[in-house]
């Protein structure tokens, strides 16, 4: 019995010692660190990365660059990235009439022309030259895809076919898209106007 007293008066000073050593610690500063918020662009590390993903997916490149012929026939010149219908490319003998009669689209050789019911829409120039996007800011691009309208004038016209409407579209992932159009090679290209159906007077 004794021995057992004596082996539970052995752990209840081990405690007293155990605690007396906690209390008479050094005292350490605890730093409390935020969490960084870091956006790391869904694991692409940067905008631009992103937003040259985001290109690719959507395929801006098929309708928005210039076409070169190939033995593969027609493939994206990369040349003139995302530079747009070429200024002085005549339109293919179409009947636009009849294209229109009948509400059908007629996409030209090059991929950037594109005739149908609304007249005749070009690509436009996506790169960094003033002829393209150079003066646009982040915000004129938002409005522009996110709003459908012609250069971001909400009083303006409509973007016309076959440009799609983005209605999911982030304004993270526009923020990327654009990020990364600015880093693409500045093209002079001024793509010509959009004509209006041929049952209105020029």
């Amino acid at each position: 019995m004794k021995t057992k007293q004596l082996l539970a008066c052995a752990i209840v000073a081990a405690g007293l010692v155990s605690l007396w050593a906690c209390n008479n610690a050094p005292k350490t500063e605890t730093v409390k660190t935020e969490p960084q918020k870091v956006n790391d662009w869904y694991g692409f590390g940067s905008d631009t990365l992103y937003g040259e993903h985001l290109v690719a997916i959507l395929d801006c490149a098929i309708c928005h660059t210039p076409k070169k012929m190939t033995e593969l026939g027609p493939v994206p010149d990369e040349t003139r990235a995302f530079s747009g219908r070429p200024t002085d490319m005549p339109l293919p003998p179409i009947d636009r009439a009849l294209a229109e009669k009948y509400g059908f689209m007629v996409m030209d050789g090059d991929g950037t022309a594109f005739i149908g019911p609304w007249g005749v829409s070009f690509a436009a120039n996506l790169t960094p030259h003033a002829t393209g996007i150079g003066s646009w800011s982040v915000e004129k691009f938002i409005t522009t895809i996110r709003e459908h309208k012609f250069k971001g004038i909400k009083e303006g016209r409509d973007l016309l076919p076959p440009m799609p409407f983005f209605t999911t579209i982030t304004d993270d992932e526009l923020k990327a898209v654009y990020a990364y159009l600015r880093t693409v090679k500045p093209i002079e290209n001024m793509v010509p106007s959009a004509l209006p159906p041929t049952s209105v007077k020029q």
